[in-house]
């Protein structure tokens, strides 16, 4: 066996020194042939009878070396060599030919293994976790809505309990944390979780240890998990971490284990892990309906299935219904609550994030299949050009196996190397669409080429270059060799064959084209919607910082001092023509409310739901800071504290909604139903509407009843602060010194989610952006290709038509008259493709609305100027090879004949 392997690679070494070694063969041929030449003389004989007596001797020296040569080397893979080398050498006599078919596939493929890095990363690779399939996401579902809404420690509790399903349960909760490392306050994503986080993800820590079960309870026992990326970026892999305190929330936790990088698969966000803890009220049964923001997660014991775990909990979760109190149960089965249960790997993605990759993968397929077109189109022409060769070579002797091995190994070779340069230029749009990813996506990891996208792309290219080598060897010997021995009317039925084939590949090529560019024209006409869209208030100049404040800044009642200091220390700073403060602000965040209200004096109609506003607080400077239209009345003043009458003011929506074409100024307000009538705030101001978080959602583009209350006055205690100041200074200048500011204050709070608001809401529409950019690149691409696919096979058919263009310049036929001919082929071809591509987009644009903004799927301008455009591009791509066929000389084309 040891014998066989060396002799094979012994073998395999040979194919790459065959020079070396055939000059070392015939050396030892020499050395053999003079030593029997001499023997042979020493005998008697003559020289001449001496030198062919060794001949005979050794057998033949040209067939001793071939028989040499087959047994010192792998004779398949020496032939599918030489194949290689020969199309090597045959790409060097087409330069124009090699260069086309390479770049034209590296599109292709490089867009292909991009996209597909996207899919592959959130939806088809499995999680590094042990036995990640028996992981589980639980979530509360209402049968009429696709929303999942999160679980809460009730819930947990009792299903920890009572679902014997699962072998390990535990709450899971992301949030953004203020932090202080050498003195520099940062604010940084963490997250709070039950200890049993670990366990439901099989993991070990890598230094230290996790949190015990005591951690459940409050107490002053706080401890913090660092994840590895953490440890590595601002501890420089320091082991001594362990038992080293780091300031969170103005809090110390002690610091005992860290956590691998397997964890950053499941969520990349968080930089460490706290305890989570409560207090026996929140544990109680009546807030088993209150949701909170924590996302509840299982792992499945061995022999359970996610159906069997799922009927368990629906079955608690009724059991737990039956004895809620009346308006509980009433209110849940309005409802129809449910419980609902995936896969960890399949909840990563919601549908509508899942709808949008399967889009992009769609149309860079479509790009992929307009490029095999092309390309196959370019070796079909070759081939056809390369019929001579081929015939003499099958008259020397060659059988049909190793001409279809030559074709099948050019097109392997050429589609080999358009993947590789495919795979390079991978990498740069995957760095591309990283920068929008850590924004769209900021749970997931980078995406990175691996070995799976290396197989992915494997595997494209031998599809391709099978399809591309099998049709060049079908079209050979589907009788173009035979034709070259027949005569002219048989030799010009089959190049009618191959235009007739090259010609329905066009017509393909353009309609896919259109379904891509009516794509990508829908999305930039819903992108101008979002832009053209007036968000209630003016973005220049306009610049925006966020502050958390700490629980002890509420608990002290030191949250009013602070935002007092801090208005006051932004005044001393000149160039600040407008500051204000508020609890949130437009993109920004902040805290903000949405419930029922009650209204003086208004009669609700018999089966109208409750009246529901949104919340809002700001101080005096707010409307001028942000310039938001007073409609009616006045906004707040110094003089509206907490100690007058509590005033508020609505936006326009609010007046739509409830009091349209009424005078709501002076009437009462109230969100508190306990609170007496004479206590209510008065309404003394109505203001424009203002989109809140986005320009293109749902309820950006409505708008929501808002009421706004002074920041002296909120109704609700206020975690965090806002900072608007309209200056014409650069943001980075404004924000660095909020900054400063903020420190002379208190060094441990930090500034974060700042920007200019132009760019804060640019951000907003990143997704939408990225999508547009991604596929109207994938349209561009295509619409290139398809210039170029054009172009082709009108040059192919002019050249094999020069002589039937010759005897109609014979006979008469214009200049003007030819090329209109061969104009209209190359409209009419342009024209069959977009009749189809209509209809096809026709049927996919229902996929795309979920994706357009004030834009209907079938819209008559995206349809009318992308048919214009390809019409356009195809009579410049047609008109190249009509000039051609015009100037060929009757006389030149009759003689060629």
């Amino acid at each position: 066996m040891l014998a066989s392997i060396r002799v094979l690679f012994w073998r395999f070494l040979n194919l790459f020194h065959r020079k070396k070694s055939d000059r070392t063969l015939d050396k030892e041929l020499e050395f053999h042939l003079d030593m029997e030449i001499q023997e042979n003389l020493r005998q008697g004989m003559n020289p001449e009878e001496a030198k062919r007596r060794a001949h005979i001797a050794l057998g033949g020296i040209d067939q001793t070396r071939e028989t040499y040569r087959e047994t010192g080397s792998i004779r398949w893979l020496e032939i599918l060599a030489r194949d290689a080398r020969y199309g090597v050498r045959m790409s060097r006599k087409n330069p124009g030919f090699f260069l086309a078919a390479i770049i034209t596939l590296a599109l292709c493929i490089g867009a292909n293994t991009a996209i597909y890095s996207m899919l592959d990363a959130l939806m088809f690779k499995p999680l590094p976790f042990h036995e990640s399939d028996r992981i589980v996401s639980i979530y509360n579902q209402n049968h009429n809505s696709s929303d999942k809404n999160p679980s809460n420690i009730p819930q947990y509790l009792d299903f920890k309990e009572n679902a014997d399903a699962f072998s390990h349960l535990a709450l899971w909760q992301t949030q953004g944390f203020n932090l202080v490392i050498e003195n520099e306050a940062i604010r940084s994503p963490g997250a709070v979780a039950t200890e049993e986080i670990f366990d439901v993800l099989g993991l070990n820590p890598l230094l230290g240890r996790f949190f015990s079960k005591e951690n459940k309870q409050l107490s002053d026992k706080r401890e913090i998990v660092l994840t590895q990326s953490f440890w590595e970026s601002h501890f420089q892999k320091d082991p001594g971490v362990i038992g080293r305190t780091i300031l969170v929330n103005r809090e110390l936790y002690t610091v005992i284990g860290i956590v691998p990088k397997t964890i950053e698969s499941f969520n990349a966000r968080p930089q460490f892990i706290l305890s989570m803890c409560w207090k026996s009220q929140q544990a109680a049964p009546e807030n088993r309906y209150v949701y909170g923001p924590a996302a509840l997660l299982g792992r499945l014991k061995p022999d359970a299935a996610i159906g069997t775990a799922a009927a368990q909990a629906t079955a608690l979760e009724r059991q737990a219904l039956d004895i809620a109190p009346p308006y509980t149960q009433e209110s849940m089965d309005c409802n129809e609550l449910a419980i609902g249960m995936e896969t960890l790997q399949s909840s990563r993605v919601d549908p509508d994030l899942r709808l949008k990759l399967y889009l992009l993968q769609g149309a860079a397929l479509f790009v992929l299949l307009i490029g095999c077109v092309n390309v196959t189109n370019l070796f079909l022409s070759r081939s056809n050009a390369r019929q001579g060769e081929l015939a003499i070579r099958i008259a020397l002797g060659s059988g049909r196996t190793a001409i279809a091995r030559q074709l099948l190994v050019e097109s392997f070779l050429l589609t080999w190397l358009g993947a590789a340069l495919g795979i390079a230029l991978a990498f740069g749009i995957i760095e591309i669409i990283n920068i929008f990813s850590a924004q769209l996506l900021p749970k997931s990891l980078p995406f990175a080429i691996n070995d799976r996208l290396l197989a992915f792309t494997a595997i494209i290219a031998i599809l391709i270059s099978l399809a591309i080598g099998l049709l060049q060897v079908f079209h050979v010997f589907g009788g173009s060799l035979l034709a070259l021995t027949q005569n002219q009317s048989q030799r010009v039925s089959n190049s009618r064959g191959l235009r007739t084939m090259s010609s329905g590949l066009v017509v393909v090529q353009m309609a896919v084209t259109l379904v891509l560019l009516v794509g990508g024209g829908l999305l930039i006409h819903s992108f101008a919607n979002c832009l053209a869209i007036d968000p209630g208030f003016n973005p220049q100049h306009l610049i925006a910082a966020h502050i958390d404040m700490p629980p002890d800044y509420l608990r002290d009642n030191r949250d009013q001092k602070f935002r007092q200091q801090l208005k006051d220390s932004l005044r001393e700073i000149p160039g600040f023509p407008s500051t204000s403060l508020a609890a949130t602000t437009p993109y920004t965040g902040g805290f903000s409310a949405y419930g029922n209200f009650r209204l003086q004096d208004y009669t609700q109609p018999k089966g109208e739901i409750d009246l529901n506003a949104s919340y809002f607080s700001a101080d005096p400077s707010y409307l001028e800071t942000m310039q938001i239209p007073l409609i009616e009345g006045r906004w707040f003043n110094t003089g509206d504290t907490g100690k007058s009458r509590p005033v508020c003011v609505v936006n326009q929506d609010f007046v739509r909604e409830y009091v349209p074409g009424r005078n709501v100024v002076g009437k009462h307000v109230t969100f508190n139903d306990s609170e007496p009538e004479e206590n209510w705030p008065e309404i003394v101001g109505v203001v424009d509407s203002v989109r809140d978080l986005s320009l293109e959602e749902e309820y950006g583009r409505i708008s929501l009843p808002a009421i706004y209350y002074p920041l002296q006055q909120s109704l609700f205690p206020l975690g965090g602060i806002n900072v608007l100041i309209r200056s014409p200074r650069p943001a980075s200048e404004v924000i660095a010194l909020i900054r400063e500011k903020v420190k002379e204050i208190d060094s441990a709070l930090p500034v974060f989610r700042a920007g200019s608001m132009d760019s804060i809401i640019g951000a907003s529409l990143n997704e939408r952006r990225a999508i547009m950019m991604l596929l109207c690149s994938f349209a561009g691409i295509a619409l290139l290709l398809s210039a170029v696919g054009i172009y082709g096979v009108l040059a192919f058919d002019v050249s094999k038509r020069t002589h039937e263009i010759g005897i109609r310049g014979a006979i008469g036929a214009t200049d003007k008259q030819i090329t209109a001919l061969i104009l209209r082929q190359g409209l009419w071809k342009a024209g069959v493709g977009l009749v189809i591509g209509v209809a096809g987009t026709f049927y996919l644009s229902g996929f795309m609305s979920s994706l357009l903004f004030d834009v209907k799927p079938i819209d008559p301008l995206a349809y009318v100027s992308v048919s214009v455009l390809l019409l356009l591009v195809a009579l410049f791509a047609s008109y190249l090879p009509a000039r051609r066929a015009a100037r060929i000389d009757p006389i030149i084309a009759l003689r060629s004949e």
